[in-house]
């Protein structure tokens, strides 16, 4: 189960527990952060996917779950994934869900 639960800033957050340390949407993060064993990127935008960010966290074994546009661009162990999915990585198991930004150049009537 995980326990502890360290959130960032907007939708960048870490859970911790049962040995795991994972990461969602990791940006913002401080230099000296945990090594990430699991990465979830929800979308491609800067506030969810950031390289640069990624790089202080990443270790050889670390997993990453992103959809396809994103997933595209990491190396290492990845899965790619899109909405309506369920998987289970390194013993988490989720399901993916559809979503939308409600930013007013994408609502057309």
């Amino acid at each position: 189960m995980l326990e502890k639960f360290t959130w960032y800033k907007q939708s960048a957050y870490k859970w911790k527990g049962d040995g795991l340390t994972i990461y969602i949407d990791p940006w913002g993060l401080r230099d000296k952060e945990e090594p990430a064993d699991v990465v979830f990127i929800t979308h491609a935008h800067a506030d969810h996917f950031e390289p640069e960010d990624i790089a202080k966290i990443r270790k050889n074994t670390t997993q990453f779950v992103a959809p396809r546009d994103v997933a595209e661009k990491l190396e290492g162990k990845v899965k790619p994934i899109k909405p309506g999915e369920s998987a289970d990585v390194a013993g988490v198991k989720f399901e993916t869900v559809p979503a939308y930004s409600t930013a007013e150049h994408r609502l057309q009537t």
